[in-house]
């Protein structure tokens, strides 16, 4: 246990640094995510905040939105006590990053999302994008993962070399949970075939243009030679 207090707005206690030394589970008050990193928190109330949670911006100016800057609200003002994020379509319960003119709402997490990843899947950079990336927006598309439906309006990660698209959850979610249902796990186990067949494609293409660099080079040789050559190869 630690003991250096901060005065939070969304607590009307201070809230002291802690360390999860029982390992028995909490949930961050503002992402309601398992915490298993540095935190801060009202033992009494049983409020505990992800430091990263804590420390969000009380406004922000984010490119999705440049209208407004969205304020960080500590329970929804929505009359359900919920709201539904702009960014991954999923609901909030938590923290908000809002702008109320708008009715538009981050959760805190998908607010500070990277602009870019890199998969170890895929052999380019994924960029952030916050809407389709096709002209005409009433394209339906699927996730390149999960082969889930991905929604127009909502954010993606996307490789615009080869129009390789990610639901932003699919993106940053690095394993399967046990909580994973039988269909989530055939279909993540439906998508890894599908990226590794992806991959192998795009590397076959490199090997196919890099021979064709190499018979180019060779144009002056004779029949017999090209023959010879193709045949070192492999290519036949």
């Amino acid at each position: 246990m630690g003991s250096q207090g901060k005065q939070h707005f969304s607590h009307h206690h201070v809230l002291i640094s802690l360390n999860d030394d029982e390992g028995v589970p909490i949930i961050c008050k503002a992402c309601n995510q398992l915490i298993s990193e540095n935190f801060h928190g009202c033992i009494s109330c049983k409020f505990y905040l992800h430091d990263v949670c804590m420390n969000a911006p009380r406004s922000l100016e984010h490119p999705s939105h440049p209208s407004h800057p969205l304020a960080l609200l500590p329970t929804p003002t929505y009359s359900n006590q919920s709201y539904t994020c702009s960014a991954c379509g999923f609901e909030g319960k938590g923290f908000s990053l809002s702008c109320a003119h708008c009715e538009f709402d981050l959760h805190v997490q998908c607010s500070s999302l990277p602009n870019t990843l890199v998969l170890d899947k895929h052999p380019h950079e994924l960029k952030l994008i916050y809407n389709s990336p096709y002209e005409d927006k009433s394209t339906k598309f699927s996730c390149d993962l999960c082969c889930g439906v991905m929604k127009n309006n909502h954010w993606l990660y996307y490789c615009e070399v080869c129009c390789f698209k990610v639901h932003l959850d699919c993106a940053t979610s690095k394993i399967c949970s046990k909580e994973d249902s039988n269909e989530q796990r055939k279909g993540k186990q439906k998508a890894k075939i599908k990226v590794d067949r992806h991959v192998e494609m795009l590397q076959k293409r490199q090997a196919h243009q890099a021979h064709r660099a190499k018979l180019k080079a060779h144009q002056a040789a004779e029949d017999l030679e090209w023959i010879m050559y193709c045949r070192e190869q492999n290519y036949f």
